[in-house]
Order: C-alpha cells, then structure tokens, then sequence
C-alpha cells in the first residue's frame, strides 16, 4: 500500500506529533477503542514515540481497506490538518496519497508482473502465481501459499520473482530462502531451521542464543516463539520460502516446526509481520483450514499462443528499456527462434528460459 519513503515520511511527521500528544492523539482519529487495541497487541505502554508511530501504520496497514474511510487515510487526513501547528512537518503529496488510497490503488502491484526479475533473468507468464503473490502482500490475502508440480517447472524459480519485488519495491518486504538439498537431510532439524530464520532476520542466532535449554530436545513452542517473536521485533515484514523440506524423513522436527508456524502465521495477527510459502511440502497443515492457504501449480509448457504472446512482449520491452527500436520482424524472429523445435527430452520452462536469456544477451550486446 506505502512504498518505503512514503512509510518513512509519514512515520517522521507521526512521531513528531506523538511527541507532543501521545498516543491519545489517536481517540481524536478513530471513533472507539479499536485502533489502541490492535496498537497495543504489537507495541507496550513503554515504547518509545518512533516506535509507537511505526507501529501505528503497520496496524492501519493491517486492515487494508476492510473501512471506509480506511484506518491509513483517516490518520493522513488527521496529519494533514494538524500540519503547520506547532512546529509540525508536513507530509509531501499528501493529498495525492489520500487519493490514491481512497481509490483502493496499491502503487506496489504492478511490480509483480515484471517480465525481467534480478541480473536480467526472465520470468514468462505465470500470471496465476503473480496474481497470488500479489494477493498474498495484500495485508487482507491470505498468509500461506503451497508451490507444487513436477521437477524442472519453475517452482524454485519463483523466489527470483520475490525477490527482485522486494528489492524493487524497496524493500517492502524481506524474502528468507531455506532451500533443503540433496546430502542436507541430515543436518536439517528445527533448531537449525530456526537458527537460519533468526540469523537472516539480524538478531544473534548461534545454539546458545536459542531459548532451548538442552539443545539436543527440540521444544518447537520454544523455537516457534524465538521466531515469531524475532519477526515482530525487527519491525520488519518477512517472507518465508522454505523449499524442499519434504525430503525430510517424516520424524524430522523441522516438520513440526513449519506446522507450527504455518498455524501461527495463517490464524493469528503474526500475519502482519510474516508470510510462508512452502514448495513441495508434502503433507496436509494440520492445524490449517484448507481455504486459508493459496496454491499454485506451474505448468510444465504453456500454450503455443500464449507462450509466444509472453516472449514477444517480454523482448519488446527489453528493447524499449535499452532505448532501441527493433527492425520490421525481428521481434517475431527472435520470438520464434526462442519457441523452436524444443526437444520433448528437456524441460519446456527450462529451455525457454536459457533460450531467451540468450536472446537478451544478443539484444544488450546490439545483436
């Protein structure tokens, strides 16, 4: 909804008139006690005003547009008429801001269909996985997603897709990848799944660090928490993609400890601050009602028509970046060369991918 400056302007001028109100300020905005309810789940009566401030619009962020007005364009309308009093900033654009927001317009979802993600890699179609990932940042989407399909689909590719989105959306959110790899099984467990999530998230992460008093009896309450509770501590938004954990034998305590985050991601307000996205995770979430999780199945090719539209477009948009206009059918040449005579051995997404790479190699290099 907040692209990160806007977030960081607003979050100055709100901690200057915490400063000089405090957190009564808010019964002027929000009829009822609501809004201090959910302020109070994620910050306590010591915190200081930056913190309070930035609390505030992650929980305005939270209810998205379930009001009318929504809770963010009620706090900038507030801002906005007690700027200028007291040695209070303004917000800039704010007027654009409240537009915007009152349309129900997120600047942020069109980042998700890019055609290039991180180092010129391509990312064809998958329109359904885009329009999910979409869905899913939504603060009112669902919190889970399971990739799964055949081997060589693009299922791990999606990560690439997170995270040139987080990067490109400056860093809206934050994206941890745990990939389990051949030969890795038997150092997977969830202390060390922990360890890694906490690790990436910027708080001290070695065995002693965790909550665990004998390290080799693995409380997943204990683990659980150490992770939940680093994830709102950090103030920040966090994606987990946790991949290949189904290689795991079934005993493997990393199992339980996804089924307990997934639960606590999916039914409580640990949502604001965490995402999961499970590929090839290959048993039910127990503790998960079915329709609070998103699917996606890549295809393994894409129809002929749709393919060539994707590629088409996808190299006529690298030309239009580089400032360069094609000549009359080279387009549909180039397309065509990437489309042909695909050995039915390979993998269709695999090929496609390495060919227009290729492709796009040529075009940067003048070709």
């Amino acid at each position: 909804m907040l692209r990160e400056d806007e977030f960081a302007q607003l979050h100055m001028v709100l901690t200057q008139i915490l400063a000089s109100n405090g957190k009564a300020w808010f019964q002027t905005v929000y009829s009822g006690p609501t809004f201090l309810v959910e302020l109070n789940r994620m910050v306590g009566p010591a915190a200081s005003d930056e913190l309070v401030a930035a609390a505030a619009i992650h929980t305005c962020m939270i209810r998205e547009w379930t009001d009318d007005p929504c809770w963010l364009v009620r706090l900038l309308m507030q801002v906005k008429a007690i700027s200028g009093v007291g040695g209070i900033a303004s917000v800039p654009n704010v007027d654009q801001l409240i537009t915007r927001l009152s349309d129900g317009i997120n600047v942020l979802d069109d980042i998700w269909y890019t055609h290039w993600v991180q180092n010129g890699l391509p990312f064809v179609d998958r329109t359904p996985l885009r329009d999910t990932f979409r869905d899913i940042s939504r603060t009112s989407g669902r919190a889970v997603l399971r990739i799964e399909g055949d081997s060589s689909t693009g299922k791990t590719y999606s990560s690439r897709l997170l995270e040139h989105v987080s990067m490109s959306s400056g860093w809206s959110f934050r994206v941890i990848k745990v990939e389990v790899e051949s030969g890795a099984e038997i150092t997977m467990n969830a202390l060390a799944l922990s360890q890694i999530i906490v690790g990436e998230m910027g708080f001290p992460s070695t065995a002693s660090d965790s909550p665990l008093t004998d390290h080799t009896v693995h409380d997943i309450q204990l683990l659980q928490t150490w992770i939940l509770g680093s994830a709102r501590a950090s103030q920040k938004r966090w994606w987990l993609f946790l991949d290949g954990f189904g290689k795991l034998p079934q005993n493997n305590s990393a199992r339980n400890l996804i089924q307990g985050l997934a639960d606590k991601i999916a039914n409580s307000n640990y949502r604001e601050c965490l995402r999961l996205i499970l590929v090839d995770f290959d048993k039910p979430l127990s503790r998960v009602e079915e329709e609070q999780v998103a699917f996606d199945r890549p295809d393994t090719r894409l129809p002929d028509p749709i393919a060539q539209l994707a590629i088409h477009d996808c190299l006529a948009r690298l030309y239009k970046e580089l400032g360069r206009t094609p000549t009359g059918g080279e387009l549909l040449a180039k397309t065509q060369a990437v489309l042909a005579n695909i050995p039915s051995e390979e993998s269709w997404i695999v090929t496609v991918n390495k060919r227009l790479r290729a492709a796009a190699k040529g075009i940067r290099n003048g070709g």
